[in-house]
């Protein structure tokens, strides 16, 4: 299983035909040992789930990291870690976009501590599964 650790700057990170474990956060597999690409003291997500009055709704956070990389997985069963502090992982159609990287062929999240926010609304949440994660 191949480890993929998270390196400063916006990357496109593509992953094997086994599966691949990526720290999207972290420097090592220490959930630990944080090196984010970026840390916002807010953070308003407009989500592809709409209001009543058509409006899209709007998760806000403060003290959250992002990636700015695009994670691509490969044939198996991929997996995406984050660390122990609030991260915020967006599927952001799988491209980069608004200031953030995202990520296509995922299958798993374990999000550790934190308060985490994991925004599957670009494609759906089918066939996903989430540890550490609020649905």
């Amino acid at each position: 299983m191949p480890n993929f650790f998270n390196t400063l700057g916006s990357l496109t990170v593509v992953g094997t035909n086994l599966q691949d474990t990526f720290f999207a956060f972290t420097s090592d597999a220490n959930l630990d040992h944080i090196l984010p690409d970026a840390t916002l003291p807010s953070l308003s997500w407009a989500t592809a789930i709409k209001n009543a009055d058509g409006s899209a709704y709007v998760v806000n956070m403060t003290n959250v990291q992002v990636s700015t990389d695009l994670i691509q997985g490969g044939e198996k069963s991929d997996v995406i870690y984050g660390s122990n502090l609030s991260d915020a992982i967006l599927y952001n159609n799988g491209t980069f976009g608004s200031g953030v990287g995202g990520f296509v062929s995922i299958e798993q999240f374990f999000l550790g501590g934190g308060n985490d926010f994991l925004d599957l609304t670009g494609h759906g949440a089918g066939g996903v599964d989430c540890e550490g994660c609020d649905h």
